[in-house]
């Protein structure tokens, strides 16, 4: 019976361990089957974000600097890293793959003082998420680097890292389709090179006529060639062909079948005066359709037809999904090379998106950079010849691709040499147009006002934090600079290395400059002692293309997705180093299975949490969009509706804040209008907030200061407060003159001559003349400051006349006369320039020159009068013309008409008494 026992009890052990052993093989094939789609999740997202990201858009993306792709990057790289982290919470271990050490800490070392610099800004959310729909922030930048990273250490094979470059090409070839279809139709009125033109189709005709060559020759006579490279050779043979006979139909009908007629370039919106053109154009930004009530469409941005909302140039900076240069250039300079390198290991279909990307970075960059026409046409076959010659290097000789880059290094060191086809003198010109290398340049002025903005120990050590010069460049910026361009109020330095030097400092710049050039010299020494190897000619193009961005952004700030592609770039070329034989370490997760999966829900949590706040910006945006639409339309209460969504979705955005604000104001201005004053009251304490929270946000910014004063001046607020906003502008933006015209505004509302005068000085020595183009302001804004100020002058005269001061009175007068000259000389028909000057001529004692001027005055106010019967205004200055004439009697009926149209009007029942009193006085003699 025992031993009976004894076998039952070691049976029933050996069940119960199999049914356990059975449940821990469940467990390990769920864990397995969790891992294996974790896996997937982690390397299908990078797929998703190479391929994806660069066409993401939305029809009403209005932000010039990737705002939905930003979105969209930063959901799927959440996506990614927290199916990565859960995996590593069910495995309970970590094989973490480090880049090598000197690709490794300058990155880590940059990214740390980056963050001490956003912690210590003078405007921390901007430096976090920085401004204007430009988004590269210190997000964007933690992005990069955990996209970079996480390359690295999922795409740890050949295969899946080469699956990566060609998914890039695919994505780029996408953009440069699009881009040429948004290139497509666009005139170019002022020949500012923003358009396809003639230059432009001397490339393309280039290019054409040596595909046909070249690609003739070897489909006919290289018999040899395989059955692949004929192939493709016929196909782009045959493209080729259409092209040029396409160009040379449109050229010998005198038409540019690239150019629409007049009535299709809507990106240009011609004015007109008298029926006559002004030459004058429209912003292109915000170019609106008429508005129909019945179209749910309507108000929307204008656009050619073809895919939706999509239509701006490339070649120039507009709310297009592909028109912003500072996205496609260096995007082209990026995958350019790695198409290249595709080519050179004899994968001949990659030729075709080669010359793509070629043609597509020829017409985004202006014609003015290659000088005369026929040069273009070298370029453009230039850039072709790249595949073609490729195709003839033997790779079976592991020097080859030495040799042919050895020759173009030759050609290139003797084209500058001797200054051929002048690109010495055009390279000089680049460096002063845009590094700033030059005397008398924009770029050059910036970098000297960027090096102004380091004004103490902790700006020269961390900067005043990234993203930060549109506040400091306001407060730094010379009188010389702002005389040239008045209107630059915030503004980029569009250098990467000068503004991460003044908004970062010199631990910035420099551990910035240790990061690409230890990324350039880590691939440089992997070639030199991998010469042999089969990945030399891909890592050697990823070097080229990481070099080519390095160099084009001395000259241009990051935008996030071409930074972020460089980083991706970088981090398949810093896989294709290591994968024969990777720095992995595993590192053993000591925690228990409940402890795994409560990790599991708060990864899961937090990047949910996360890719909600990076949707943000993008539904604003949208409703940002809604509120445009309404706003155009004439809803009020609609664009206040929507304006206020953006503002709650977004609140750091300036713009959102600005626009939702002034609806706001439209409302109250509205509501005073219709007697409504609890929605002036409760309008105009929301437009106090929500620019106090503008305040609040970027408490260094002189324009959000000046925006307050605005709203709030429209809102009737007691005049001291909103000076003090005006002042506080001026204090941050010295050599700004919008400060100094509003503080002479209100000083001219309160009386208080003396000051308004001065303001007004200051601000016409920034602005000493109107400047045309240069400045944003129209001239009827400058001509009506430029009034006020010759009307405070002379009515300052008068004071000085009235205590005494007679030299001090007679100076005043000359001086008013001056300013109303320059008036008359702007504008001759300004009627209120023409009295005023009058009346300053009379007070100066030379009264034919005042009979004169009033005499003007009066034949144009005679014609304003007839189209506008029923303005007081208009009769009052012609009673008091004729008064200054002397002729009392009709003098006397303009202000009786003014009066019968408004009967409170003061000046008016001045001039009536002061025309009676004359006329008693002529009686009485």
């Amino acid at each position: 019976m025992a031993k009976k026992a004894k076998i039952e009890r070691r049976a029933k052990l050996a069940e119960s361990l199999q049914i356990e052993e059975a449940d821990i093989q469940v467990i390990r094939d769920t864990r397995s089957a969790w891992l294996r789609i974790l896996d997937h999740i982690t390397e299908k997202g990078i797929y998703a974000i190479i391929l994806f990201v660069p066409l993401a858009f939305l029809p009403d993306t209005h932000w010039l600097f990737d705002l939905t792709r930003a979105g969209i990057l930063r959901m799927l790289t959440l996506l990614v890293l927290a199916a990565y982290l859960c995996r590593l919470a069910i495995a309970r271990e970590w094989r973490i793959v480090l880049p090598p050490r000197l690709v490794l800490w300058p990155i880590l070392a940059y990214v740390a003082i980056y963050a001490i610099s956003t912690i210590f800004s003078i405007s921390p959310n901007l430096s976090l998420y920085s401004g204007e729909g430009r988004n590269f922030g210190l997000i964007s930048l933690v992005n990069m680097i955990i996209l970079y990273f996480l390359v690295i250490n999922v795409m740890t094979d050949r295969k899946r890292l080469m699956r990566c470059l060609t998914l890039f090409v695919a994505s780029a070839s996408a953009i440069v389709l699009l881009g040429f279809y948004q290139f497509y139709g666009h005139l170019d009125p002022e020949g500012l090179g923003l358009g396809i033109k003639e230059s432009h189709l001397k490339i393309v005709l280039g290019m054409a006529v040596c595909v046909a060559i070249a690609f003739f020759y070897l489909a006919v006579f290289h018999t040899r060639a395989g059955a692949e490279k004929r192939v493709w050779c016929a196909v782009v043979f045959a493209v080729a062909l259409a092209i040029v006979f396409s160009l040379a139909f449109d050229l010998s009908k005198d038409t540019n079948a690239f150019k629409p007629s007049d009535d299709q370039s809507i990106l240009y919106a011609q004015t007109y005066k008298d029926g006559e053109p002004t030459g004058v154009y429209t912003n292109y930004d915000f170019v609106w359709e008429k508005c129909d009530p019945d179209d749910p469409k309507s108000g929307d941005v204008a656009r050619l037809d073809g895919i939706h909302q999509m239509a701006p140039m490339m070649a120039h900076r507009t709310s297009s999904t592909f028109g912003n240069p500072d996205f496609l250039i260096p995007f082209l300079l990026l995958i350019i090379p790695i198409a290249y390198a595709f080519v050179l290991r004899r994968l001949w279909g990659y030729a075709v998106p080669l010359l793509l990307f070629g043609l597509c970075l020829c017409m985004s960059l202006p014609y003015q950079e290659f000088g005369e026409y026929w040069v273009l046409f070298l370029v453009g076959a230039g850039i072709l010849l790249i595949p073609i010659v490729a195709m003839f290097i033997r790779i079976v000789h592991k020097y080859a691709p030495h040799y042919f880059l050895l020759i173009v290094f030759i050609a290139a060191v003797c084209i500058l040499s001797f200054n051929m086809f002048d690109v010495r003198d055009k390279s000089v010109d680049f460096a002063e147009n845009h590094i700033g290398l030059g005397e008398d340049d924009d770029r050059t002025y910036l970098r000297g006002i960027a090096g102004r903005t380091l004004d103490s120990p902790q700006n020269w050590i961390i900067g005043s934090g990234p993203n930060t010069f549109r506040d400091t460049f306001t407060q730094h910026v010379t009188l010389e600079y702002s005389q040239e361009k008045p209107d630059r109020r915030e503004d980029k330095v569009h250098n990467s290395f000068v503004e991460s030097f003044a908004t970062t400092g010199i631990l910035g710049i420099g551990t910035y400059a240790v990061m690409l050039v230890s990324l350039a010299i880590y691939f440089a020494l992997w070639l030199l002692r991998n010469r042999g190897k089969r990945r030399f000619i891909y890592v050697g193009m990823i070097l080229a293309a990481v070099l080519l961005y390095i160099l084009q952004s001395l000259s241009i700030f990051h935008t996030v997705v071409p930074y972020t592609f460089f980083w991706i770039v970088a981090a398949i070329g810093v896989g294709l180093t290591v994968v024969d034989n990777p720095p992995a370490r595993t590192i053993d997760l000591n925690i228990s299975k409940v402890f795994s999966y409560c990790l599991v829900g708060v990864f899961l949590a937090v990047s949910v949490y996360g890719g909600y706040l990076a949707a943000r910006p993008v539904i604003a945006d949208h409703y940002y969009q809604e509120g445009l639409r309404a706003g155009n339309c004439g809803d009020i209460a609609s664009e206040v509706k929507w304006y206020k969504k953006a503002h709650e979705w977004n609140g750091y955005e300036l713009h959102y804040n600005l626009d939702y604000a002034y609806a706001l104001l439209k409302q109250a201005v509205s509501g005073s209008v219709s007697g409504d004053d609890d929605v002036v009251e409760q309008n105009c304490a929301e437009v106090l907030d929500v620019m106090t929270d503008a305040v609040n946000n970027e408490p260094d910014s002189a324009m959000v200061y000046f925006n307050r004063a605005q709203m709030m001046n429209g809102c009737g607020y007691d005049r001291g407060t909103v000076l003090q906003d005006v002042l506080t502008t001026i204090e941050l933006y010295p050599n700004g003159y919008l400060g100094y015209w509003f503080a002479a505004e209100l000083f001219t509302e309160a009386g208080d001559l003396g000051n308004a005068v001065l303001f007004d000085e200051a601000a016409f020595e920034i602005v000493p003349k109107y400047l045309g183009g240069k400045m944003q302001t129209s001239v009827s804004n400058y001509t009506e400051a430029l009034v006020r100020f010759g009307r405070n002058q002379m009515a300052l005269g008068l004071q000085y006349e009235a205590d005494g001061d007679f030299d001090g009175a007679q100076e005043q007068f000359e001086n008013a006369v001056s300013s109303l000259e320059q008036v008359i000389g702007m504008d001759p028909n300004d009627p209120g320039a023409r009295f005023f000057l009058g009346r300053a001529y009379e007070e100066s004692g030379e009264l034919e020159e005042a009979h004169s001027e009033y005499k003007e005055a009066i034949a144009i106010l005679k014609e304003i009068a007839e189209a506008r019967p029923d303005d007081d205004a208009v009769h009052y200055y012609l009673g008091a013309a004729y008064e200054g004439l002397g002729e009392l009697d009709k003098a006397e009926e303009e202000y009786k008409t003014a009066l019968g149209i408004n009967p409170e009007f003061q000046e008016a029942k001045n001039g009536l008494e002061r025309v009676q009193e004359k006329r008693a006085e002529v009686d009485g003699l």
